[in-house]
């Protein structure tokens, strides 16, 4: 079912300049809108589709999202969706299956990826697409605010280049299946390949959908000595930046007493 195909609910024997008028009409075609904000994680997108806001039964779902060979996902996902189905809005209409709403949402994605010559841009930053697209989605995840995307970026290249584990709560979250704030110590050690904590350099892959802010932001980081940031109020998103150990100590004291960590 392709979607730019448009269906419309007629009456039998409708007089002609009526149907015509229809068809004029937006508001009368037969279709459902659903809208994937940016940063949901797989997980997040699959209810969202399978929760009322699509017609297509929720098993369907399901067990679409499991056949990654016909996802038609770049050959750098390495057979993984998280972080490729792109979030936009996208219009389903009668007829289309869960399979085929999936590769819209995955072919939304290569298409971006296109428009910003994803291999090559990567490659000039000495980066693997995956590792963009996964350093975007923590973009999404960590930043508070879109425009402090590029300093979060710069902390986080900066650590990866100085061999300083990233110590990031987004991914370790990620491999707990959780959200929110407040790890505590045990959480921090969950043997996972996403827990930064244990491990340094950059998680396996994505932890969820980014936007081109974000994608953009991953490839042209700001360029400074920056290697600590902390969020200090979840209200504003408002984030701070350091590279001193006892500033970002002083920060994180004022994460917790604004309860924003």
């Amino acid at each position: 079912m392709c979607s730019s195909d448009l269906f419309f609910r007629m009456h039998l024997h409708m007089n002609s300049a009526l149907a015509y008028k229809l068809l004029l009409t937006p508001s009368a075609r037969i279709q459902t809108l659903v809208t994937i904000p940016e940063g949901l994680r797989l997980t997040q997108i699959l209810s969202r589709l399978e929760n009322g806001h699509t017609p297509i039964p929720a098993a369907d779902f399901a067990a679409a999202i499991k056949n990654t060979n016909a996802l038609g996902l770049p050959s750098y996902a390495n057979g993984n969706p998280e972080g490729f189905l792109f979030p936009a809005t996208y219009t389903i209409t009668p007829g289309e299956t869960a399979l085929q709403v999936l590769q819209q949402m995955v072919n939304r994605f290569k298409t971006e990826a296109s428009s910003i010559n994803l291999p090559a841009a990567a490659k000039k930053g000495n980066l693997t697409e995956n590792q963009v697209i996964t350093v975007a989605s923590i973009l999404m995840a960590e930043g508070g605010n879109p425009k402090y995307y590029p300093q979060i970026a710069e902390v986080i290249y900066n650590r990866l280049n100085q061999g300083i584990p990233l110590q990031l709560d987004s991914t370790v979250n990620f491999a707990l299946a959780k959200t929110g704030i407040g790890l505590t110590a045990a959480q921090l050690k969950v043997k996972s390949p996403y827990n930064t904590f244990l491990h340094k350099g950059l998680p396996p892959g994505p932890i969820d959908s980014p936007g081109d802010t974000a994608i953009k932001a991953a490839l042209h980081p700001d360029h400074g000595n920056l290697t600590f940031f902390v969020t200090v109020n979840l209200k504003t998103g408002l984030t701070e930046f350091t590279n001193s150990p006892t500033r970002f100590q002083q920060l994180v004291a004022l994460c917790r007493k604004n309860k924003a960590c």
